[in-house]
Parts: structure tokens; C-alpha cells; sequence
């Protein structure tokens, strides 16, 4: 009974936390950030700064330029760059 008490918390915590599946990005680690235009898709190393699962928006450090860019993550460990309006 214990376990499904468990089991039933994990999930309704995730369910609120909107927050589920496994974690494409952890604070620190390396990704890659692609940006494309049109049939053009050029990609660079960031550093995550925050983490996020899939389709969470966060926030990367260009390694290479120091900016920091918002990109939406794709897949586990990539992430597009959300272009602003």
C-alpha cells in the first residue's frame, strides 16, 4: 500500500509541476543550440543555465560570444533558438 502511496505522489507532483519525462537539459551542461533560417540551420555549444525538460524554454550561454540566447529544448541535450517577435 505504501508504494502506491508513493507512486500516486510522484505522479500528481509532476502532473502540477508540469514537469514530466526526462530531463533534456541540467543546469551547467553542455548542448547544443541550433537556429535555423529557411533550408539554413547553423548550431553552437551553450552551457545551459537553467534546467528543462522537453518543450521548456530556457535560457543558454553561447560559449564562444558569452550572449545569452533563449532556446526551446527539442530532444535531451538539444535546444532551437525561440525567435523573439
Amino acid at each position: 500500500m505504501k508504494k502506491l502511496i508513493i507512486i500516486c505522489l510522484v505522479f500528481v507532483v509532476s502532473c502540477i509541476s508540469g514537469q514530466e519525462g526526462p530531463l533534456y537539459a541540467k543546469k551547467e551542461q553542455t548542448i547544443k543550440v541550433v537556429s535555423k533560417v529557411g533550408q539554413i540551420e547553423i548550431a553552437i555549444t551553450g552551457k545551459a543555465l537553467n534546467d528543462g525538460y522537453e518543450g521548456d524554454e530556457i535560457y543558454v550561454l553561447n560559449t564562444r560570444t558569452e550572449k545569452v540566447v533563449k532556446a526551446k529544448l527539442v530532444s535531451p541535450g538539444k535546444a532551437e533558438v525561440v525567435k523573439s517577435q
